[in-house]
C-alpha cells in the first residue's frame, strides 16, 4: 500500500470474493492471505503455525483464520483484482523464502494486489523501535539507566499498540 493506493479494512463478510486480501488476528500480530475461492486461501505460512518457518501454501479458510473472525482489506485503486490476484498468489505456491522483516504474509498479499512488498506491521514495529531509541537517548541524560531503559521500552511498546489500534480500527 502506498500513498497512491490507500486501503481500509471492512468487517467480516459472509463470503469473501476471489482475490480478497484476508486478515486474521493472532496474539500480538495479524496474519494475511489471499482468498482464491471454494473456501481456499493462499498464504505465507511463515510463523503462523509456530516457530518453524513455512512456505507459501494453499489451505482452507477455516485453517487460515483458525476458526476465528477475519476481515477483508480493500484497496481504493488496486493494481490487480479478482482472478488476476488469485493467479499471482498461485504462481508463488511452494516458495520458501519467508523473512519476517522483508518477505512475510503481508508482503506477499501486497505483492499479489499491488506488486509492492510492504508490511504495515513491520513499518509500525520499526517506528516504535525508533521512538523507543529516541526516548532512551533523551532519558539517559536525566535518569538512571535502569529507569531510562524501562521507560524507553514502555514508550516504544505504547507507540506500537497505538499504531496497531489505528490499523485495526
Amino acid at each position: 500500500m502506498s500513498a497512491l493506493q490507500p486501503s481500509i479494512e471492512l468487517e467480516t463478510p459472509e463470503k469473501p470474493n476471489i482475490g480478497d486480501h484476508l486478515i486474521s488476528s493472532r496474539l500480538g500480530y495479524t496474519h494475511h492471505g489471499i482468498y482464491i475461492g471454494s473456501g481456499k486461501v493462499i498464504h505465507y505460512s511463515g510463523l503462523a503455525d509456530g516457530l518453524a518457518s513455512g512456505a507459501i501454501e494453499e489451505t482452507t479458510l477455516v485453517a487460515f483464520s483458525r476458526g476465528r473472525e477475519y476481515s477483508v482489506k480493500t484497496y481504493i485503486n488496486p493494481r490487480f483484482t479478482g482472478l488476476i490476484v488469485a493467479q499471482r498468489a498461485k504462481s508463488r505456491l511452494g516458495e520458501d523464502k519467508y523473512d519476517v522483516f522483508s518477505n512475510n504474509c503481508e508482503h506477499f498479499c501486497g505483492w499479489c494486489i499491488n506488486d509492492e512488498h510492504r508490511s504495515e506491521q513491520v513499518d509500525h514495529a520499526k517506528s516504535a523501535t525508533t521512538n523507543g531509541l529516541v526516548a532512551f537517548t533523551v532519558l539517559r541524560l536525566i535518569t538512571p539507566p535502569p529507569i531510562a531503559i524501562a521507560a524507553s521500552l514502555g514508550y516504544g511498546a505504547y507507540h506500537l499498540m497505538q499504531k496497531n489500534k489505528t490499523t485495526q480500527a
